[in-house]
C-alpha cells in the first residue's frame, strides 16, 4: 500500500470519527435495560440477543465488548447503528396499599395509575476498525452505555416515590488489538463517558396529587475506564471471546431544585429557600464492572451456533451520598419558617450484581443474505431494597430475529427486532425497607403496593461501508 493511500485512509478515519460522534450526542429519551444500562449497539447483536457477541457475532459492535474482535475484520470499515426502544410500564395500585395514598386517590383528585411511565428514544452509536499492519489494528467506538427516562402521570400518588427520572450518557473509546498468532488474540481500549442525569419526586403537601411540589437534584459528570478483550480460536470453525468491561467513577456536579416551591406551599419563604436549599450539589457514582464471554461454532457451512454469559457488579451502586458544594451538608425535603428536616442525603440505589445468558444461530440463506435469530434470559440487578417505582423491573426473557443482507459488494445492511418479556408484575414499596426519605413521602404515606403491566419492543437498523472490497472473516 502506497503511503499516499495509507494516509488517505487515515484520513477518513478520522473524519468519519466526527461523523459518527455528531448523533452519538443525541440525548437518549428513553429506554428501560437491566439497572439503567444499555447493550443497544449493534443491530446484528441485537438479532441473536447478544449470543457470541464477545466473539465477533454483533459485526463491527463485537468491540464494544471485546476489543480482540478487531482481528476479525479487513481493510477499513465504518459501521453506525440506529436502535429505536419502544418500552410499555404502567403500575396500579393495589391492596395493601396504605390507606394515606388510597386518601388521595379515592378523595383527592388523584389516580391509582400511573400511565405509561416508559418513553420511546432512539438510541445511535458507530464503529470502526482499520488493519493497520498484519497483525495490528486500530479500533474506535462510539456508544450510549446507560440510558433510562421514565415519567409517571401528574396525577399518581406514587409519585413521591419517583416523578421524572433521567439517565443519559456518551461513551468514547479508542482502541487496539494485536494478532499474537493464527489462533489467539488480544485487545485493549480507553474509554471516556459523558453522564447526566435527573432525580425528582413529589412531595405530598398539597390537597391534590397534580399539584404537588417536585424536587430532587440534576447532575452531570465525566468519567475514565479502559477494556481489556482476547479471542482464541483452538479450531477452524470455533471462536470463543471474553471481554472486559472496568468500572467507571463519576464525579457528578449539579443543582438541588424545587425547594424554592415546596417553601412556598408551606408559608415559607421562597427567597430564603432557594438561598438555602436550591444550591449546586455533588456526588459521586461508581459505574459497574462487566465481564462478557461469547462462543461461535460453526456446524457447516450454513448454520453456526451462538453462545454468551455477562455478568455486571452493579452492586458498586449502593446509595451514593447527595452534599452541598460549598459546606458538604446535606439537601433538606422543606423549610418552614425558620426550620429545615432533613432528607436527600443519599440516593437510595441498593443494586445487586447481575448476570444475562443468551443463545442464538445464524443460517446462510445466500451468498448475500444471513439470517439470524436468538433467545436470552436476564437477572435483574433490583434486589428488596431497590424495587423502585422510577423502573419497576423484573427478570426478562429476550426473544429477537433479522438479517444481514450484502446490498452491495462494499455496503451491508443489518435489521433486527427483539421483544422484552417482564417476568413479574407485583412492585411493593415499603419505606422502612427501602431507605427512602421522608422528604419523598415515604414514610408519610407508608407502603406503595402496585400491579404492573411491563414490556418493551427492539427495533433496530445498522448500515456498514468496507473501503476495500474483500470479506470480512466475520462475513
Amino acid at each position: 500500500m502506497s503511503q499516499k493511500l495509507k494516509l488517505n485512509k487515515v484520513r477518513s478515519f478520522a473524519v468519519m470519527s466526527c461523523v459518527l460522534l455528531a448523533p452519538c450526542m443525541l440525548s437518549v429519551k428513553g429506554a428501560l435495560a437491566g439497572g439503567f444500562g444499555l447493550r443497544e449497539v449493534s443491530a446484528a447483536g441485537e438479532a441473536v440477543s447478544l449470543a457470541g457477541a464477545a466473539a465477533g457475532a454483533a459485526g463491527l459492535g463485537s468491540i464494544f465488548w471485546n476489543p480482540a474482535t478487531l482481528t476479525q475484520f479487513d481493510g477499513l470499515q465504518l459501521g453506525v447503528n440506529s436502535t429505536l426502544i419502544v418500552p410499555y410500564s404502567q403500575m396500579k395500585n393495589q391492596p395493601p396499599t396504605s390507606a394515606g395514598y388510597n386518601a388521595y386517590s379515592n378523595f383527592l383528585g388523584g389516580s391509582f395509575s400511573s400511565g405509561n411511565i416508559g418513553i420511546i428514544g432512539n438510541v445511535p452509536s458507530g464503529q470502526m476498525t482499520y488493519r493497520l499492519s498484519p497483525d495490528l489494528w486500530l479500533g474506535f467506538s462510539l456508544s450510549v452505555p446507560y440510558g433510562q427516562s421514565t415519567k409517571a402521570d401528574a396525577s399518581y400518588v406514587g409519585r413521591t416515590y419517583g416523578s421524572t427520572t433521567k439517565v443519559a450518557s456518551v461513551e468514547v473509546e479508542p482502541m487496539l488489538a494485536y494478532r499474537l498468532s493464527d489462533t489467539i488474540s488480544l485487545g485493549a481500549g480507553i474509554r471516556y463517558l459523558n453522564f447526566s442525569s435527573r432525580y425528582s419526586s413529589a412531595f405530598p403537601g398539597n390537597a391534590t396529587p397534580s399539584q404537588w411540589s417536585v424536587l430532587g437534584i440534576a447532575g452531570d459528570g465525566e468519567a475514565l475506564g479502559f477494556s481489556l478483550g482476547a479471542t482464541f480460536k483452538p479450531w477452524a470453525q470455533t471462536e470463543i471471546g471474553i471481554g472486559y468491561r472496568s468500572e467507571a467513577a463519576v464525579h457528578l456536579g449539579g443543582n438541588f431544585f424545587g425547594g424554592a416551591a415546596l417553601a412556598s406551599n408551606f408559608g415559607g419563604s421562597a427567597a430564603l429557600a432557594t438561598a438555602t436549599l436550591d444550591q449546586p450539589v455533588k456526588l459521586n457514582l461508581s459505574l459497574p464492572q462487566s465481564v462478557t464471554l461469547g462462543l461461535k461454532q460453526g456446524i457447516d457451512e450454513r448454520w453456526t451456533l451462538l453462545g454468551a454469559f455477562e455478568y455486571v457488579q452493579w452492586s458498586t451502586l449502593k446509595a451514593p451520598s447527595v452534599s452541598y458544594a460549598n459546606n458538604g451538608s446535606s439537601p433538606v425535603a422543606s423549610w418552614t419558617a425558620g426550620q429545615a428536616h432533613p432528607a436527600l442525603q443519599t440516593i437510595p440505589l441498593y443494586y445487586r450484581d447481575a448476570w444475562f445468558t443468551s443463545v442464538g444461530t445464524e443460517y446462510r440463506y445466500s451468498p448475500d443474505l444471513l439470517l439470524r435469530g436468538g433467545l436470552a434470559y436476564e437477572k435483574n440487578p433490583l434486589g428488596l431494597n431497590s424495587k423502585s417505582a422510577r423502573l419497576p423491573d423484573f427478570n426478562r426473557i429476550w426473544a429477537s430475529l433479522g438479517l444481514t443482507y450484502q446490498i452491495a459488494p462494499q455496503w451491508s445492511l443489518d435489521l433486527a427486532y427483539l421483544h422484552i418479556f417482564m417476568l413479574g408484575d407485583h412492585l411493593k414499596i415499603d419505606p422502612t425497607n427501602t431507605g427512602y426519605s421522608p422528604a419523598l413521602g415515604a414514610v408519610g404515606l407508608g407502603t406503595l403496593d402496585a400491579k404492573v403491566d411491563a414490556r418493551v419492543d427492539i427495533i433496530s437498523v445498522g448500515l456498514t461501508y468496507q473501503f476495500t472490497t474483500g470479506t470480512s472473516k466475520q462475513k
